[in-house]
């Protein structure tokens, strides 16, 4: 797991030929890493009771 974040650090790193602003570049790591789980369609909620 550690080695897949760190591949996917170096891929960034390789893409954007560079950053020269660590604190975009930082933020786009964290983006990736931390990517939110989103939906087109919300979740639809199971009836248990019924």
């Amino acid at each position: 797991m550690i080695e897949n974040r760190n591949k996917l650090v170096k891929q960034i790193k390789n893409n954007a030929n560079g950053y020269t602003n660590w604190k975009r570049f930082r933020n786009r790591v964290l983006y990736v890493l931390n990517r939110p789980a989103f939906r087109l369609e919300p979740f639809e909620k199971e009836d248990k009771g019924k």
